[in-house]
């Protein structure tokens, strides 16, 4: 069971994640922070769990080569700040999550 949660939460990321790619109309607004990430995604964990699990996924996905991190600080004329730790998917994310996806969901 739990195997099965944490791979919907890893595809639940990737999810969101090329939501903002594909949405993201300059560099510096590419990408989720941490706590856009558990924020989108929080109905897969609760609390605690989530705070925990979260940066272990990003971490493999990192890993992985599906996801990459960004750390430049820049400002986001999309958030009205400045972001700096950001994760932004890669093609071998968006391979990975195509491949994964029932043919009935659709990839924004």
């Amino acid at each position: 069971m739990k195997d099965d949660q944490n791979r919907v939460a890893l595809l639940q990321v990737l999810r969101e994640l090329n939501k903002s790619a594909e949405t993201a109309t300059r560099p510096e607004d590419d990408g989720l922070e941490l706590r856009e990430i558990m924020d989108r995604i929080e109905g897969v964990f609760s609390g605690k769990q989530m705070s925990n699990k979260v940066p272990v996924i990003l971490g493999t996905l990192v890993q992985n080569g599906m996801v990459n991190y960004v750390g430049t600080k820049v400002y986001s004329w999309v958030r009205q700040r400045e972001v700096n730790h950001r994760y932004v998917i890669t093609i071998s994310g968006k391979e990975f999550l195509r491949s994964n996806v029932q043919t009935s969901d659709r990839i924004t």
